[in-house]
This record gives structure tokens, C-alpha cells and sequence, in this order.
């Protein structure tokens, strides 16, 4: 089952924003039990706005701190809360993993995304709200193991345009 990736922003407090996005989750239940897939959707941070002090570019505090956080902020997998709710309302035991996402800072128009995913399974308890039964499940969600700076966006340009890779957005031919 595939859920297709959408992004909210929840206003938390005055300095925090959560973006929270759907992923694909397989689930296997017993017949009895809940039959659609729950609902994942991961916590990231959102950007804070900060008020630039000017320095001098030079320092060999400024190089040696602006190479410190180009490390720290690469692309790669990170690990990530991801929450997990069942479609029907019922109650999913714990309802929060940690799996690994692509995040990052990447150049241009480019994001950081997945190049390759695996399955992680996980053990969770589901009480039907209806009958208050619990079972007992194993639930898989996808997990990012490789990323890379790429073009979110598909190639869809028009027959007059040409897609720039390194732009990731259509441009004109003439």
C-alpha cells in the first residue's frame, strides 16, 4: 500500500514548526484484526529564521566552524521519529518508531532524497477500539539507507523546454 508523501506544518510554540510527512508502511495483521495499513508520517524541524551578525569571512574561527557544520549537515540517513496511527481509529502500542531518513543540505534547487530504501519490521500491540481486543503485529516501514541531492520533481516539461538537472525545473529551448 502506498501513501502518497504530503507535507503539514503545525505550529507548536512561537520558534518551533514540525513538518510531518506520509510514508509507505506494509502491515500484516491477522484476518481478524485491522485490515488497512496505519498511517506514518515522520517529525522533522522546520527552518528558523535568524538574524545574520556580520563577521569576517576569513577567521580561522569562521572556516574552521563553516567546515564543522557542512559535515554535520550533509545528506545523508538520519534517524527520525516516525509515528504510527491505524486508519480506523484504533490504538497502535507504541505509537512512535525511529527510522532513518534522508535529510541534509544540498546545493541549487536540489534535496536531499532516498536513492535506496529497505523494510524495518517492528512489533507493535493493536487495541480495536470497537471490541477493545488486542493483537499482537508486526509492521514494516520503510527505511532510507543511501540518499542523494537530486531533483524532487519529475521531468515533465512541455515540448518547448528542456529539464535542467542541475536547475531540478524546466527551461526554455528558445
Amino acid at each position: 500500500v502506498t501513501v502518497n508523501s504530503k507535507k503539514k506544518k503545525n505550529k507548536l510554540n512561537d520558534s518551533e514548526n514540525d513538518v510531518l510527512e506520509k510514508s509507505e508502511v506494509i502491515l500484516k495483521f491477522p484476518t481478524y484484526a485491522l485490515k488497512m495499513p496505519p498511517i506514518i508520517t515522520s517529525r522533522k524541524h522546520a527552518n528558523n529564521k535568524v538574524d545574520p551578525v556580520q563577521v569576517s569571512c576569513k577567521s580561522k574561527n569562521v572556516t574552521k566552524s563553516l567546515s564543522n557544520l557542512r559535515k554535520k549537515i550533509q545528506c545523508i540517513p538520519r534517524d527520525t521519529v516516525v509515528d504510527i496511527s491505524a486508519p480506523d481509529g484504533s490504538a497502535v502500542s507504541p505509537s512512535t518508531v525511529v527510522v532513518k531518513r534522508c535529510g541534509g543540505m544540498c546545493s541549487g534547487g536540489k534535496k536531499c532524497i532516498s536513492s535506496k530504501k529497505t523494510n524495518v519490521e517492528f512489533y507493535v500491540r493493536t487495541t480495536h477500539q470497537k471490541s477493545t481486543m488486542v493483537f499482537c503485529s508486526r509492521i514494516s516501514v520503510p527505511e532510507d539507507t543511501e540518499c542523494q541531492c537530486g531533483c524532487e520533481v519529475k521531468k515533465s516539461c512541455s515540448i518547448n523546454q528542456k529539464f535542467d538537472t542541475t536547475l531540478c525545473k524546466c527551461i526554455c529551448t528558445n
